[in-house]
């Protein structure tokens, strides 16, 4: 049985918007299958905040508002029509730039993810 997971992460001014499986064979890759996330500590995460005060402070005008829109499409999507045919999204607010990660073997190829061949 394979389990969904939705990343949705964020800085100042981006988000990521990574839907993926949680099992050893698998579909959709998910956040940490495109990303190497071992050389991270703790400490990184210190800065991240998901205060409305912070947010008001450190980041631009609806980053985390977009990227739950973002979210929420791809899985109205995914139910409301049975398929997808991408699995995530990059944005950045300050330039209106959408970027779809499409379930494509070569896109994940450029992250270092190479499918399992069962």
């Amino acid at each position: 049985k394979n389990v969904l997971w939705l990343d949705m992460g964020n800085d100042a001014t981006q988000c990521q918007i990574v839907l993926g499986e949680l099992a050893s064979s698998k579909y959709l890759p998910n956040i940490c299958d495109l990303y190497d996330y071992e050389h991270l500590s703790d400490d990184d995460g210190l800065e991240k905040s998901c205060s409305a005060e912070e947010s008001i402070r450190k980041q631009e005008l609806g980053v985390n508002q977009f990227a739950a829109r973002v979210g929420a499409q791809l899985l109205w999507n995914l139910f409301r029509h049975g398929k997808i045919d991408t699995h995530g999204a990059y944005v950045d607010v300050k330039t209106l730039q959408v970027d779809p990660l499409d379930i494509d073997e070569q896109t994940w190829e450029i992250y270092g993810y190479k499918p399992q061949k069962s």
